[in-house]
């Protein structure tokens, strides 16, 4: 949060060169944290802009300003994704599954340009044979030769790119 604050060329440190005070928040609103300068958004925060105000006073001579901050909490799905066509395990399969086509960010259509993946689960082998791999760069699931037939998850969480990440999981196990 003071990432663009400059006391004598550097970002200010909190408790040692300025201290924050924070006024009571509502209720279901992001959380500006005094000691660390941190922003929780819990999942109760309904998809919106926020402005939080604060001051910033420095330690050496009690200086304050007043200032605000923007927290902007996008929307964001991840639904739950199942492949419904036969792969051939010996053989394997590329692009079987597109992660990112039915989750959206923003309320738009969630790209790699827009959202983040990242791997929470993988998933887990049978008999000790290969399993379906997520690809974060590509969003695309694959199946490399030699996968044994059944079923497989891969819980993945999809992020915004807005600032900071706020995040979700597709529901399945």
């Amino acid at each position: 949060m003071l990432d663009n604050d400059r006391i004598n060329g550097h970002r200010p440190q909190i408790a040692t060169e300025v201290t924050l005070s924070v006024p009571a928040q509502p209720v279901n609103y992001p959380v500006l944290e005094a000691t660390t300068g941190g922003v929780t958004v819990g999942n109760e925060v309904a998809v919106g802009t926020y402005t939080i105000s604060y001051q910033v006073c420095r330690v050496s001579n009690g200086k304050c300003v007043s200032t605000t901050l923007t927290v902007i909490v996008p929307h964001v799905i991840a639904k739950d994704d199942a492949n419904t066509n036969y792969i051939n395990g010996a053989t394997g399969a590329t692009n079987v599954i597109d992660v990112l086509a039915n989750d959206q960010v923003g309320r738009q259509a969630a790209t790699l340009s827009n959202s983040q993946l990242t791997v929470i689960t993988t998933a887990t082998p049978i008999g000790g044979a290969n399993v379906p791999v997520l690809s974060t760069a590509t969003g695309k699931v694959n199946v490399p030769a030699g996968t044994a037939a059944g079923t497989y998850y891969i819980v993945y969480e999809l992020s915004a790119q807005v600032g900071r990440q706020y995040c979700e999981r597709p529901r399945n196990p």
